[in-house]
């Protein structure tokens, strides 16, 4: 596990602070910001992926502590554009935003809906993969065919947005 870590998920998790800098900067520049990272592995083994970049130990465990125990929240209403936090605001607001989020991954042609079920697709399953958002792969989709030359090819691959994230050499 620690190869995997230093190979593998700490290049992920650096990748985005720059990012999560930006936004940090962009949404409240001059208040306290909170950030927790979602996990893809088990829960007791996920505090490798979380940043308490700045915290001692003593207030790492007081901020765990005080999330646990609800005593502070994730959600801050105005910047979802929210008038409150009340239930119903909230479940009609993550109602619209999961039915939008399925609609963008269908047109997208990363997954495909039916009534009662949703099934992923290859550019689904390659946007999973490989951390490329549903934008990119559906560029690749629509760009990249088998007659399609390697020099094209590059210069459809060099499109990513998810290369704008990374440090440029000089």
């Amino acid at each position: 596990m620690g190869r995997v870590i230093q190979e593998v998920l700490l290049p992920r998790m650096n990748s985005m602070n720059k990012p999560a800098y930006a936004a940090i900067c962009t949404h409240s520049p001059s208040k306290p910001v909170l950030i927790f990272v979602s996990s893809r592995v088990d829960p007791d083994k996920a505090y490798c992926t979380r940043s308490y970049t700045g915290l001692n130990d003593r207030d790492r465990s007081l901020v765990e502590e005080l999330f646990a125990n609800s005593k502070i929240q994730v959600v801050n209403p105005a910047y979802y554009g929210l008038e409150d936090a009340e239930s119903n605001t909230l479940n009609s607001y993550l109602s619209r935003l999961v039915q939008t989020t399925f609609e963008d991954l269908e047109d997208s042609g990363c997954i495909k809906m039916n009534e009662d079920s949703v099934e992923p697709l290859m550019l689904g399953s390659i946007a999973s993969q490989y951390y490329l958002s549903y934008m990119t792969v559906s560029m690749f989709g629509s760009n990249i065919s088998l007659d399609t030359s390697l020099e094209v090819f590059l210069h459809i691959l060099s499109g990513a947005s998810e290369y704008d994230e990374l440090p440029n050499a000089t």
